[in-house]
């Protein structure tokens, strides 16, 4: 169908371009997420 067409055909596009890309990173993309301790409170419904 053309839907699997063009699906195939953007996924090709990604692949060659993604392959064409220097891979020289020193180390692998890390996400960084800063959070709070979250406190903990007595019995399940209190405020």
């Amino acid at each position: 169908t053309n839907v699997e067409q063009a699906f195939m055909a953007m996924a090709s596009s990604i692949k060659d371009r993604m392959a064409s890309q220097p891979t020289n990173n020193a180390r692998p993309p890390t996400v960084q997420i800063r959070g709070q301790p979250v406190g903990q409170k007595s019995g399940c419904c209190s405020s």
